[in-house]
């Protein structure tokens, strides 16, 4: 699945995209709109794919004990 992601709210695209896992999908591609702002690829990987995988390494602890 094909996700954009938003410059403005990555709280919220967190959210969608810890519920999208949650909901199965297991390859999500993160596009980003143009014009690209400085150091776009580091904000993702900060903002997005850290906290996200992150937050999916706690869920599993959580549930396997």
């Amino acid at each position: 699945m094909q996700y954009i992601v938003s410059y403005d709210d990555p709280a919220g695209d967190r959210k969608t995209i810890l519920d999208l896992i949650a909901a199965g999908l297991t390859h999500i591609v993160l596009s980003l709109r143009s014009p690209y702002p400085p150091q776009v690829a580091q904000w993702l990987v900060d903002e997005i794919i850290t906290p996200v995988r992150e937050a999916q390494r706690a869920l599993k602890s959580d549930t396997n004990p």
